[in-house]
C-alpha cells in the first residue's frame, strides 16, 4: 500500500490541471442535461419541489415517476447521450493520468504537455470502449434488479452489493490496456482471471472504507466552512478539487498496482492473500 500512496502522491501535481478542466466540462454537461430535461416537466412542478413536506415525499416520488414514464423515450435518449459525452470526457482524464503514470514508472519523470499531446491515442479508444462495456453492464444490473427492489428493498440492496463485487472483477482491465498494451477483449479476460471473488470483496471493502472516510472529512470540514460566507465557498471548492484530484491519482495508482501485481503470474483461487491490498505492489 505504501507504493500505491507514493505513486499517487507523485501523480497528484501533474494531473491537477487536467482534472480541473474535466470538472468544468462535467459541470457543463450537467447544466446542458438540466436545460434539456427541465422543459419536459411542468414549470410549477420544479418550482413546487421546495414546498413538499417530509411526509409528502411518497406523493412527490409518485408524481415524479408518472412524469418520467410519460417522457421516458426523451429521457432515455438524453441520458444516453449525456452518458456517452461523460465517458468521453472522463476517459480523456484517465488516459492522461495513465500516460503520466507510465512516465513515472518508466522514466522517473513527468511531461504533462507530452501526455496531453498523446491523450487521444489508441489506448483512449480502448479505454472508452471498456468504459462503455462496464457502464452497460452496470445499467443492465440496475434494470434487472428493479423488479426485485419493488418487492423487497433489502433483498434488492443485497443483490446490488453482490453485483457490484462481481463487476469489480473487471477492475484490473484498464491497467492491462495501458500498462500491458492489451486490447479490450484480452484486458477483460486478464482482469476476470486475476481479480477473484475474494480479491473483489476486499477491494469493495477498501473502497467502502475510503468512501466513508471521505464523507467524514467532508462532513467535518464543509459545515464549518459554510459559516465563512464567500470565503468559505471558495475554500469548499478548493477542498473538493483537492479530494477529486487525490481520488483520481489514487485510482490510477491502484490500476497500476493491480496490473503489475498480476502480470505474467497465474494465481489459484485460494491465493487470496496475494491480493494487492494485502501486500506491497511494485509501483514506483
Amino acid at each position: 500500500m505504501r507504493g500505491i500512496f507514493s505513486h499517487a502522491k507523485r501523480l497528484f501535481k501533474a494531473i491537477v490541471a487536467p482534472t480541473l478542466v474535466t470538472l468544468v466540462l462535467c459541470v457543463g454537461i450537467a447544466f446542458a442535461v438540466y436545460t434539456v430535461v427541465a422543459p419536459l416537466f411542468p414549470a410549477d412542478f420544479l418550482e413546487n419541489m421546495k414546498d413538499y413536506e417530509p411526509e409528502d415525499i411518497q406523493a412527490f416520488m409518485l408524481e415524479l415517476t408518472e412524469l418520467m414514464e410519460e417522457n421516458q423515450v426523451q429521457l432515455y435518449g438524453i441520458m444516453t447521450v449525456a452518458t456517452l459525452v461523460f465517458n468521453i470526457v472522463t476517459t480523456w482524464l484517465l488516459n492522461i493520468g495513465f500516460i503520466i503514470s507510465k512516465q513515472l514508472i518508466e522514466k522517473e519523470e513527468t511531461n504533462v504537455s507530452e501526455a496531453l499531446s498523446q491523450s487521444f491515442n489508441k489506448n483512449y479508444v480502448r479505454l472508452f470502449v471498456y468504459a462503455i462495456i462496464t457502464t452497460l453492464l452496470s445499467t443492465l444490473v440496475g434494470v434487472v434488479l428493479i423488479p426485485v427492489e419493488s418487492v423487497s428493498a433489502v433483498l434488492g440492496s443485497i443483490l446490488q452489493i453482490v453485483a457490484n463485487v462481481v463487476l469489480l472483477r473487471l477492475f484490473a482491465g484498464r491497467g492491462a490496456i495501458v500498462y500491458g498494451d492489451l486490447d479490450v477483449k484480452n484486458a477483460l479476460k486478464f482482469s476476470w482471471e486475476n481479480i477473484t471473488m475474494g480479491r473483489a470483496i476486499k477491494l469493495y471493502l477498501f473502497i467502502l472504507v475510503g468512501a466513508i472516510g471521505a464523507a467524514l472529512v467532508l462532513g467535518l470540514t464543509v459545515v464549518p466552512l459554510t459559516m465563512l460566507g464567500s470565503i468559505g465557498a471558495i475554500l469548499i471548492m478548493l477542498l473538493m478539487l483537492f479530494l477529486v484530484v487525490f481520488m483520481v491519482a489514487f485510482m490510477i495508482s491502484g490500476y497500476a498496482a493491480a496490473f503489475y501485481r498480476y502480470v505474467d503470474v497465474e494465481y489459484q483461487e485460494e491465493e487470496v492473500d496475494d491480493h494487492l491490498i494485502d501486500g506491497e505492489a511494485d509501483v514506483v
